[in-house]
């Protein structure tokens, strides 16, 4: 059952991203969690930094223009994170 319900969800995400492709327009970020956040970030050059004692996480990049701060006991990713990903990954 549980396979079946992730087909039907991953044909609906396909065809919404189709018919975005064909409009020509950008599809709207859904979200996604903090350990495929910071890959990310990682990925595109940015520092992961553990703040001592605080179960927060300091993220840095030479254009980001300061340090985004994120909790790493939340298991989704933040929205100032994803702002963050988002203008380097436009940049």
């Amino acid at each position: 059952m549980t396979q079946d319900v992730k087909e039907v969800e991953r044909s609906h995400e396909e065809a919404a991203w189709s018919r975005a492709s064909r409009r020509g327009v950008a599809m709207k970020f859904t979200g996604m969690n903090l350990r495929e956040g910071l890959t990310l970030f990682m990925s595109l050059g940015g520092v992961v930094e553990g703040k001592r004692r605080t179960g927060e996480l300091r993220l840095r990049h030479p254009r980001l223009s300061k340090a985004v701060v994120v909790s790493c006991r939340r298991k989704d990713c933040p929205r100032p994170m994803t702002v963050a990903l988002r203008r380097l990954s436009v940049a």
